[in-house]
């Protein structure tokens, strides 16, 4: 299999694109660089077999063919080390390929480390008249690579932080502080929509770096709707679970069965989400999820994150009143927990 990775590259003054395509078969281990490319192009390999291994990345014992597109232009310069390195290491199955809306650029030390580069605004602005969206560039050479408009611009310390970054650990990292930040403001209930991030966060609050009093919700965007599932939501931390939207109330008692913790279901949905409204299985679903929250009055609502007016709200209302009014008739042994 190909592995595409969009660059860029210098002619006189003006930037260009290139794709570089890396080929790993069998056969005996070799590593080939085509595409017209300089002596400092072809001296990559060295710098970029290092730097994997540096980063405690496998360097696969394959035969790598790596072309450098369009191959009728001359590539100078080390401006390929990272598009290398990533096409060699997506096509070993150590990241996914990288988003074919990023580009990269940059030359790496044999440790791993990205050195400046030159030439990268003119760089920058063929990336963004070639619809790049990313453009990932040495951390020196960053704020030059801003002066292009239309692009998210990445600054790049070192290979290993660019790895983090393209696996997720980096937002991990983030979210984690995020989280502790809230918790310095008072905030002690969070909405979680990752299942690992909710085991970082359910760790950290066992190390005593959240407060113990933290409360988890997994969010009904994780979209887990079996029994299997919650158990293991439940295990990662969650201190309550948001099941998806439209359960039959067959499958709620199932999930009610598989965890101890409170569900939080919805008994109406606004029209972005479906629409739906069971206002009136609220005893049903009260019975057979205790202890269980209502998420009442959506519907009310043209979408989820939106903010009521005035008439949505007094319409969120009418909906609370039509659930407690069917709670008091037909199960009035329900008390609501304060």
């Amino acid at each position: 299999m190909v592995t595409t990775v969009r660059s860029l590259g210098l002619q006189g003054i003006s930037g260009y694109e290139v794709t570089v395509e890396c080929f790993l078969s069998g056969g005996l281990p070799a590593f080939d660089v085509v595409g017209l490319g300089d002596t400092a192009v072809k001296e990559a390999r060295e710098r970029v077999r290092a730097a994997i291994k540096n980063c405690g990345a496998k360097f696969p014992v394959s035969r790598i063919t790596v072309n450098l597109a369009p191959a009728n232009l001359k590539k100078e310069g080390t401006v390929y080390d990272l598009p290398l390195l990533l096409g060699i290491l997506a096509g070993e199955g150590e990241i996914d390929a990288p988003d074919p809306a990023s580009a990269f650029i940059g030359e790496l030390s044999l440790t791993g480390a990205l050195r400046p580069i030159s030439g990268v605004l003119p760089m920058a602005m063929a990336a963004a008249r070639a619809g790049v969206k990313t453009l990932y560039v040495p951390a020196a050479n960053a704020a030059e690579a801003t002066l292009a408009d239309g692009l998210t611009v990445y600054g790049v310390e070192n290979a290993p932080q660019l790895l983090r970054h393209l696996r997720g650990e980096e937002q991990l990292v983030r979210a984690l502080e995020d989280a502790k930040r809230v918790c310095d403001l008072g905030i002690r209930g969070l909405l979680v929509y990752d299942e690992g991030l909710l085991w970082v966060l359910d760790e950290a609050r066992r190390a005593g770096e959240l407060p113990a009093d933290t409360v988890f919700k997994a969010s009904a965007h994780c979209g887990h709707g079996n029994g299997a599932s919650f158990r293991l939501l439940e295990r990662c931390g969650a201190d309550s679970i948001n099941p998806v939207r439209d359960l039959s109330l067959d499958m709620l008692c199932a999930l009610r069965a598989s965890v101890s913790v409170p569900l939080d279901v919805h008994t109406d949905c606004p029209e972005g989400s479906g629409g739906f409204i069971r206002t009136y299985e609220a005893p049903e679903i009260v019975r057979c999820c205790a202890p269980v929250y209502l998420k009442i009055g959506n519907s009310a609502l043209a979408a989820h994150g939106s903010l009521p007016t005035e008439a949505d709200a007094a319409r969120m209302a009418q909906q609370a009143a039509i659930v407690m009014e069917m709670l008091e008739r037909y199960l009035p042994e329900a008390r609501q927990l304060r």
